[in-house]
């Protein structure tokens, strides 16, 4: 019996003592020094990348996985100045908001599962803010690494389906849907008036966005509010042809791209 019972603690705290070690490095982590960024996005490396924060007065990264066992919360040191000034601005303009951010780069740099770029720390997905009936939408935020596969249609509404776990069982995606409201919605102003605190921020240290990735069929609705008719006053570059996976793959976020030099 003894011996039974020895096992079961053994299974239950084996996991919790990997996960522990993996994590150390996040945890420990002290950013200092400038880093290197090289090569290019899609074929690129990172040197001394600084470890965004998992959360702040207003903002959280996305998945606990992501962040302290994949090593993907890295980005050059500018970025990350840009990111932190521009969420501490909008704490000011914008008290009642929260923001999400989600994959960045590897500690390293290189690949990113899932992506195609992110390789060298100038690269930040933001997870498009949401509303229900108005008000701040907060529900589907911790869903993690599984939000990447949330879908929203052109008017930016959420979708009450779940189809990416079909290949395991069609029921797996039906019972998830249960929890998706068709009421919620992208909330593009909110979305914008991020967007323009961080070219704020960029500009103060240096750097500046070089192209935000928003589903095609979005970006009318973006600059259509009051905050998304100055990000397009401003000539905040954007993409304006997308292939239709990586199209359809970007209306849950919005990837920026940043030019360091």
């Amino acid at each position: 019996m003894k011996k039974r019972y020895k096992f079961l603690v053994f299974l239950i705290l084996s996991p919790i003592v990997i996960i522990g070690v993996m994590s150390v490095n996040q945890v420990f982590t002290k950013n200092k020094g400038q880093s290197v960024s090289r090569g290019t996005r899609a074929n690129g490396s990172l040197e001394n990348g600084w470890l965004i924060p998992y959360s702040g007065n207003n903002f959280n990264y996305f998945s606990y996985i992501s962040y302290f066992l994949m090593e993907n919360g890295y980005v050059h040191h500018k970025v990350y100045q840009a990111v932190v000034d521009s969420y501490a601005a909008l704490e000011k303009s914008q008290p009642e908001k929260h923001f999400t951010i989600m994959e960045c780069s590897d500690k390293n740099g290189g690949p990113v599962w899932f992506h195609k770029t992110h390789r060298n720390g100038t690269s930040i997905d933001f997870m498009s803010p949401k509303i229900k009936n108005g008000k701040v939408y907060k529900d589907l935020d911790n869903w993690g690494l599984f939000h990447y596969v949330l879908e929203f249609d052109t008017e930016g509404k959420l979708q009450k389906k779940y189809p990416y776990t079909d290949f395991i069982h069609p029921q797996i995606g039906k019972s998830v849907s249960n929890y998706l409201d068709p009421e919620v919605e992208i909330d593009f102003e909110t979305m914008a008036q991020h967007i323009l605190a961080l070219d704020d921020a960029c500009k103060k240290n240096g750097i500046r966005i070089s192209k935000v990735i928003l589903m095609i069929e979005l970006k009318k609705k973006l600059f259509a509010t009051p905050s998304g008719k100055k990000v397009l006053a401003r000539g905040i570059p954007f993409a304006t042809k997308l292939p239709d996976a990586v199209n359809r793959m970007h209306e849950d976020h919005y990837h920026i791209d940043f030019n360091i030099n």
